[in-house]
């Protein structure tokens, strides 16, 4: 299960007047902070959307940050749960919940008007729509007339620098198979029916043993808006993929972005360092420090 970070900005205005910002340690012209206002919020965090539910954990705060974990849960997927030998373990009925942990971390410095936030994503299980919609309504009551504002800080500066600069280390293309895909079943003998797959096809190129550039023509014209072109990023032998892995030099290491399909909520994000599983709170949260770290210095 995949980990990486999203990043938004955040500011706080009042409503239609998105160009007029208020400083985050005083939104509301008395002293309120917007940190504050996130501890009372976040702990009362209980949003179900459908067959999702984002529900809050635990949290903590550290100078200007505000460090939350959540639990993310899914239903509506009849499924066979098996150990590593492919052994049966549980069988998974619609109405049973599939939940995870995720987090994420807010940088709120009081005497700016721009802050951030470092969403987790884990096993692509985005937090956005029902974070969001649980602050805009927690917003409105206690704090009429104002509007908080996250807009997705899209993470293309860095991959447009490896672009530009012919620094593609590898490609990778990644595509999730789940049990309703029939057609798919029938000409893939390694996914059994009722499980959750994935499928992965990753270029590379390699001179007298040494790494060489990828062309990245291709990825260019993505981030500069050619819907065809990214739409061909993910187009290979007649499948359509859902996301492609780039990873790129800057400098002394190599780091991985992701870009999806429109439409997904996060076109481009950051591959996490993290191990298979549950991370535990102070690995995730110096992960999304170093996500952080890559737009605030």
């Amino acid at each position: 299960m995949s980990h990486r970070a999203v990043l938004y900005t955040v500011a706080v205005h009042r409503e239609r007047e998105p160009d007029k910002p208020r400083l985050l340690g005083n939104i509301d012209g008395n002293g309120a902070s917007l940190l504050g206002m996130l501890e009372g919020c976040l702990p009362k965090l209980d949003y179900l959307d459908g067959s999702r539910v984002l529900r809050y954990l635990r949290s903590k705060t550290d100078g200007n940050e505000l460090m939350v974990r959540f639990r993310h849960g899914e239903d509506g997927v009849e499924a066979n749960i098996t150990d590593g030998k492919g052994r049966d373990k549980y069988h998974q009925q619609v109405d049973d919940w599939s939940n995870i942990e995720c987090g994420c971390l807010w940088n709120l410095p009081p005497n700016q008007t721009t802050g951030w936030l470092a969403l987790h994503v884990y096993d692509n299980r985005g937090t956005k729509t029902m974070l969001g919609q649980h602050l805009k309504e927690y917003f409105r009551k206690g704090f009429p007339g104002l509007a908080l504002q996250l807009d997705p800080f899209v993470m293309e500066s860095a991959l447009r620098e490896a672009a530009d600069k012919n620094l593609l280390k590898g490609v990778k293309l990644v595509r999730r198979v789940r049990p309703s895909d029939g057609a798919l079943a029938q000409v893939n003998p390694w996914v059994e029916d009722g499980t959750v797959g994935k499928e992965e096809v990753t270029f590379s190129a390699s001179l007298a043993g040494k790494w060489q550039h990828l062309r990245s023509t291709l990825l260019r014209r993505a981030l500069d808006g050619d819907v065809e072109a990214r739409d061909a990023i993910l187009q290979y032998k007649g499948q359509t993929y859902d996301e492609v892995k780039f990873t790129v030099a800057q400098g002394d290491t190599t780091r991985t972005y992701n870009l999806e399909r429109p439409g997904v909520g996060h076109p481009v994000s950051m591959e996490l360092n993290l191990a298979s599983g549950q991370p535990e709170d102070d690995d995730l949260y110096a992960e999304l420090r170093r996500a952080l770290s890559t737009v605030t210095g």
